[in-house]
């Protein structure tokens, strides 16, 4: 998945890219229904996850935990292809009369992603809003594989990383991802504010089965990535003036939580992964794929990833397509959500060394110029 979170004429292109999709809600700290995910880590998660990451390294391991998988199902499998590995192994498998699937193993690259992806109730929870959205609504999107006992999940135990690993199976969906260069980037991105209101519209009517457990966007995730910013401050790649602007908008961005109410017309499902990468397009058509990150969350959260993504002359369209009537009230709301995310992901890099430079250059612009606007209560995604 590409992503480029572009402010005015600000882009946030390749590295921040990754890191904006990586740490924004794969790895972040967010809490859920069950329980909080904290930032340090035990030492026996640490030992597991270092062991995890070396194994992941064996091709030859990898692909024999996919056979594994798919003895689980009832397909005659032809070929299987790996597709990327991230938060999950994605394999692309052909049965034996063409159909494809799409094989996910929830067994991450890197230590970050382990979490909440892995549970159980989690994943199923996941699959359950598809099934829904399938059922009641003419949106297409990937239809979840039942195993032979007739569940959503299954389980493999590898000796190798000693655990047990989660399995799910799902229709593969063909299309081109979308391209803010493509010619009908315009009309697409209508399209693409009229599908996200759907699925909001959706969840606004939508009775969760009981047991139905997914990640929360609130005030706890800002707090625990403000703190975990100050580590920043002792390796040097933070400064004091700009780790107090982090403080200071995050007491803000508290304040507007707890002054807007979580009501059935604010506050649901949300998609919280709504990005270019993530849509693909068949016949003029947009396919939303992809909802891991799926999750409760105020329903402008959604608006908020995509207004940020999308290049300045696409904004308006996707507006006018979800039918967003804006007001400066709900633009600072909206605003003040893109900042929120931006923090959380800049929080779960903290300590990688790999992204020093990047702080160091591009931490400050972040809160020089789009934190203190938003203190400020000035626009820096859109103009009303």
């Amino acid at each position: 998945m590409v992503v480029c979170f572009a402010f005015q004429e600000v882009s946030f292109r390749g590295g921040a890219a990754y890191f904006l999709l990586i740490g924004f809600l794969q790895t972040c700290c967010w809490h859920c229904e069950e329980a909080s995910h904290p930032l340090r880590q035990p030492a026996a998660f640490q030992e597991r996850r270092l062991s995890m990451q070396a194994s992941m390294e064996n091709s030859a391991l990898l692909t024999e935990i996919a056979d594994k998988a798919l003895l689980n199902y009832d397909i005659e499998v032809v070929s299987k292809q790996l597709i990327r590995h991230n938060e999950n192994l994605l394999w692309r498998v052909t049965d034996h009369i063409g159909n494809n699937f799409a094989l996910r193993i929830h067994m991450p690259k890197h230590g970050g992603f382990i979490g909440f992806q892995q549970r159980k109730t989690f994943i199923e929870s996941e699959l359950m809003w598809l099934q829904a959205l399938r059922t009641d609504t003419d949106i297409e999107v990937q239809e979840p594989i039942t195993n032979k006992a007739k569940e959503l999940v299954s389980f493999i135990t590898d000796e190798s990383i000693q655990q047990s690993i989660a399995c799910t199976l799902l229709t593969w969906v063909d299309g081109e991802v979308f391209s803010q260069d493509d010619p009908a980037a315009m009309e697409l991105t209508v399209k693409m504010g009229a599908l996200q209101q759907t699925l909001h519209a959706h969840s606004q009517k939508w009775v969760p089965p009981a047991g139905f457990r997914r990640l929360i966007y609130d005030e706890t995730t800002i707090v625990q990535a403000c703190d975990n910013l100050g580590k920043g401050i002792q390796s040097g790649i933070i400064g004091n003036d700009d780790y107090r602007i982090v403080c200071d908008v995050t007491k803000l961005i508290c304040s507007l939580f707890a002054n807007t109410p979580k009501t059935k017309a604010s506050w649901g499902l949300v998609h919280a992964d709504f990005l270019s990468g993530n849509l693909l397009i068949r016949e003029g058509q947009l396919i939303p794929i992809d909802f891991s990150l799926s999750g409760w969350a105020y329903y402008l959260l959604d608006p908020a990833i995509c207004l940020c993504n999308l290049k300045k002359h696409l904004r308006k369209a996707f507006i006018a397509g979800y039918g967003l009537q804006l007001t400066e009230e709900r633009l600072y709301f909206i605003e003040a959500l893109a900042l929120y995310i931006i923090l959380v992901a800049a929080s779960r890099q903290i300590n990688n060394i790999v992204w020093k430079s990047w702080f160091e250059k591009r931490f400050p612009v972040i809160t020089g110029e789009f934190c203190q606007k938003l203190q400020r209560h000035v626009s820096f995604i859109y103009d009303i």
